[in-house]
């Protein structure tokens, strides 16, 4: 007798789809027979060690004289997530990919004695998984998700390939690329191009390492102040890994948004490929606690206390506006098991991951001939507490910065509205400002809702450093106003270069602007 495999995962598999050894026998009629799979893992050190993983597993043959396996539970359990040890480096070999094979035999009669002991070949896994819909049509196309990143040399993750980021999710070593070898030993390197708001682009060699090993995991730094990407007057880079000289991955951009910025909300959670992703969200944010108590009667004094006391901290927060394509990012991060919000203290300079739980079930897809929508999470944090901590007072985010009234027009010809032709609006606050990644919303006063909309790129920015001041000015063409309504200006990311100026107000705010009825 003898045994083969006719069905094998793929060579590079998620734990969380399916995984199937299909083992064959040439004769299954001995009596008490069975056929047995036990999953084994190396330990991938210099000195090869394997090891059982899991239970030994017993199948009969069926009438084929097969029997089939399902292990993918077994490796699951073999593994944690990077998602709280992030590495300190700029290309680290990690140990998250799975390395193992499976030992296969058949045992019969009543000693159940073990006969034809077999080994696989080598085979490789990382947690996660991938949608049902999406691994059916690999399979229909005799393919997977690792054929589909190795022939666009891709990072592992699912993120457009524009994304903005700031210094705070860098701080914390969050802003990270994966990269799955798939070659065998070569050298890479780490390249970064950096965009200026006053000078031509700069490609830089990060770092290098040689001999990076196949199958292996590894974990690239993407945080522009720990790349070297720290001047003033930067707006955007690309990351991107080359084996000499050769491009290996795909280019990754991001554009900045400076300072320690109050009203952002960061979220962390692990992707579809187990790996640590991060989402920034822009938009309006509310937060609340709620307390459940009891309360009891003191015997002595007849008075009444509470007791057994919990806090629950509950959030809701807003992306702000995105484009279509992020619909399919953020059905990852409401399918994700683990999230955290990633919370900045301005009292002690530190950084805190909390565990999250979403409460909204439902993600509306946009309309056919929506180019930008918007998208509100409601969420509480994973525990209760007998304690509270000020939890809430932790958070980045606030509201934006709102300056005082700008204008209140007197109603034109027609005693609804007012015709603007090119109106020019200066207004100055307390610190340094930069010109990237910002955007300036006119607001109207009575129902909060935006009336106009002007990038910070196309503001003219002028710095007072003996006063510390900066005046920032801008064209907004040709605008229509509601009569007796009063508006405001409002900034919807804080681009301060020092944090203390996120508690300013406006100095001055001055409009001239011609009337058309």
């Amino acid at each position: 007798m003898s045994l083969s495999s006719p069905i094998t995962p793929p060579l590079v598999a998620l734990t969380g789809n399916d995984m199937r050894f299909s083992i064959e026998t040439t004769d299954s009629a001995q009596d008490l027979y069975g056929l047995f799979l036990q999953v084994q893992k190396s330990n991938r050190e210099a000195t090869e060690v394997w090891s059982d993983v899991g239970p030994e597993l017993r199948a009969p043959a069926d009438v084929n004289n097969q029997a089939t396996f399902k292990i993918q539970d077994i490796l699951q359990e073999t593994e944690t997530s990077p998602i709280k040890s992030p590495s300190i480096g700029y290309i680290v070999e990690s140990d998250l990919t799975i390395k193992y094979r499976v030992k296969y035999y058949e045992k019969y009669g009543s000693a159940q004695t073990t006969y034809n002991i077999t080994y696989s070949g080598l085979f490789y896994a990382l947690q996660g998984g991938i949608g049902h819909i999406t691994e059916k049509k690999y399979e229909a196309l005799n393919s997977s998700w690792y054929d589909q990143i190795k022939a666009r040399h891709g990072f592992l993750s699912n993120m457009p390939f524009r994304k903005v980021t700031n210094a705070i999710i860098g701080d914390a070593y969050l802003e990270k690329l994966w990269y799955y070898n798939y070659n065998g030993l070569r050298t890479l390197t780490l390249k970064v191009k950096t965009y200026y708001s006053d000078k031509a682009p700069i490609i830089i060699d990060v770092s290098s390492i040689s001999n990076a090993n196949q199958h292996y995991l590894y974990e690239i730094e993407a945080s522009y102040r720990k790349l070297g990407v720290n001047e003033t007057n930067a707006i955007a880079y690309d990351v991107w890994i080359e084996n000499s000289g050769t491009p290996a991955s795909e280019i990754r951009h991001y554009s900045i948004i400076n300072g320690y910025t109050r009203r952002l909300k960061y979220f962390v959670y692990l992707n579809n490929y187990n790996m640590p992703e991060n989402l920034i969200f822009t938009g309006e944010y509310d937060g609340k606690a709620n307390y459940t108590k009891g309360e009891s009667v003191s015997l002595e004094t007849k008075e009444s206390s509470e007791e057994n006391i919990r806090e629950d901290i509950e959030r809701e927060a807003s992306t702000g506006l995105i484009k279509r394509e992020w619909i399919l990012h953020l059905r990852e991060f409401y399918g994700a098991k683990k999230k955290y919000e990633y919370l900045y203290s301005e009292q002690t300079n530190s950084f805190l991951l909390v565990p999250i739980i979403f409460e909204s079930k439902k993600l509306p897809e946009p309309g056919s001939e929506d180019l930008l929508f918007n998208h509100n999470i409601k969420y509480r944090f994973a525990f209760t507490a007998a304690f509270n901590d000020n939890i809430l007072f932790l958070s980045n985010a606030a509201t934006a910065l709102k300056l005082k009234e700008i204008v209140k027009p007197t109603p034109g010809a027609n005693n609804v509205s007012v015709n603007m032709e090119d109106a020019e609006a200066e207004f100055k606050v307390h610190g340094k400002c930069y010109a990237g990644g910002g955007v300036i919303y006119i607001k109207q006063s009575s129902d909060n809702e935006i009336a106009l909309t002007i990038n910070f790129e196309d503001c003219t920015l002028v710095y007072n450093e003996a006063e510390d001041y900066t005046t920032i000015s801008f064209i907004m063409g040709h605008w229509i106003l509601a009569a007796y309504n009063s508006y405001y200006i409002e900034l919807s990311h804080n681009i301060f270069q020092n944090k203390d100026a996120l508690h300013m107000e406006a100095i001055t705010t001055n409009w001239n602007f011609s009337t058309v009825d």
